[in-house]
């Protein structure tokens, strides 16, 4: 039995967001650990929450610490 190839998946990841405690400290991890590079960093007001913006090949990644977040145990 024969199947036709599958087309390619037609859709890419763009983007991820992920809340972390600690801005600074998560974006030299990220670029240690994978070589993401930082791309920006901004605020936004309307929630209270930092933003850092980092790049790698093909992915953006956007690191948001929610100023009334709460880390989790590990």
């Amino acid at each position: 039995m024969t199947t036709a190839a599958q087309p390619p998946f037609p859709y890419s990841l763009h983007n991820v967001t992920i809340s972390v405690s600690d801005l600074d400290a998560s974006i030299q991890w990220w670029n240690r650990v994978f070589g993401l590079t930082l791309l920006a960093k901004s605020r936004f007001d309307a929630i209270g929450a930092d933003v850092a913006f980092l790049e790698g090949p093909g992915f953006r990644l956007e690191l948001l610490q929610p100023a009334d977040g709460v880390r989790t145990p590990n």
